[in-house]
Parts: structure tokens; sequence; C-alpha cells
């Protein structure tokens, strides 16, 4: 006699679930991989936003808000302060409408963003590090770190970004020291003026 019981062994019900669970871990590593993406879009909107403010205040001041050493614009230690150094000149006085921008889009704050002006204001480097360490940069090639080739992903060398050329004088920004051990591999996106 035909056994007419029908369903699915144990062989094949192992195989399905084997397969749904590739493709479970596929589809996840491609989300997080466009969060990732969006975070990174969102940090380069914020450094625009920054940019337009510190333009709009130098148009006004006549220099941009002087802050001759480097300073983090994260908040440090959860203690809720966003636009570290820069919320008196821009956000206090209607250049920013808030200092959220210059909050970080992952709620880790696994980046950084430093700003720095020169000693008189006359020129100002604010360098935000993105996620993607694959995006290509602008200085590829460059020995020196020198941001020259407008706003965009630069990769810094010997920890530094630099304009005017790379060498210590009150007229050239440095952002040296960048938090990680292997800054040569960091992305970051940077904003400057004038240009």
């Amino acid at each position: 006699m035909l056994n007419k019981n029908k369903g699915f062994t144990l062989i094949e019900l192992l195989v399905v679930i084997a397969i749904i669970g590739i493709l479970a871990a596929l589809i996840i590593v491609a989300l997080s991989g466009a969060q990732r993406r969006a975070r990174d879009t969102q940090r380069k909107n914020n450094a625009k936003a920054i940019s337009l403010a510190m333009e709009q205040y130098a148009v006004d001041k006549n220099s941009y808000p002087i802050k001759s050493t480097t300073i983090f614009l994260q908040e440090v230690s959860g203690d809720g302060n966003h636009c570290r150094g820069l919320k008196a000149d821009l956000v206090d006085n209607g250049y920013m409408s808030s200092e959220s921008v210059c909050k970080d889009p992952d709620p880790s704050g696994g980046t950084f963003a430093r700003f720095r002006t020169t000693t008189g204001g006359e020129k100002y480097l604010l360098a935000w590090e993105l996620e993607n360490k694959q995006e290509t940069t602008k200085n590829s090639g460059s020995s020196d770190g020198l941001v020259t080739n407008g706003n965009g992903t630069y990769e810094p060398i010997a920890s530094q970004l630099c304009i005017s050329g790379c060498v210590a004088s009150n007229t050239t920004i440095q952002i040296g020291a960048l938090g990680t051990t292997n800054v040569e591999s960091q992305r970051l996106f940077v904003t400057y003026g004038p240009q």
C-alpha cells in the first residue's frame, strides 16, 4: 500500500529555514549600510547648515567666530551641550535656529565634529567624521592633508587637515589627534571658509 501522509520531511524543513535565515542576514546587512549612509548624509547637511551660519555671521561681524583652539561640537559625557563653543555666537544670535544641528545623528555618538578658526577669525575649518570609510576623497594622493578643492570629503594625513599650508602659524588651521587609532583610514566631511 501507498503511504497517503502528505507533508514535509525534516530535511526539507531545515533547508527552508536555512534559506530564510540567509536571506534575513543579507537584508539586515543591507539595511545597516543604508542607515550608515543616511547618517552620513545628515552629517553633511548639518555641516553645510553650520557653514551657512558661519558665512552669515562673517558678513555681519567681519570675521568668523574666533575659536583658535580646536573645539568639539558634540556633547561630552552626556552633558547635553551641543555646538560647544559656537552656541553663543551662532545659536544665541539667531544664525542657527537650534543647537541640534551640531548633534550627531547616531544615538551612540560614535563620530566627532571638530571646529577651528585662525587667530583673527579670518578662516575656519569644520571637519565631521563619516561612518563610510570607503567614500572617495578630494585629496586622494595628497601627502599633507591640505584642503584645497572646496567643501567635501577628505582624508586626514599625519593626523591633520589644514588650509593655507600645513605649517604652524596663525593663518593655518590644523586639526590633529582626531580621536581614533587609525586616523589615516578616516573620512571627514569638511567645510571651510572663505573659499
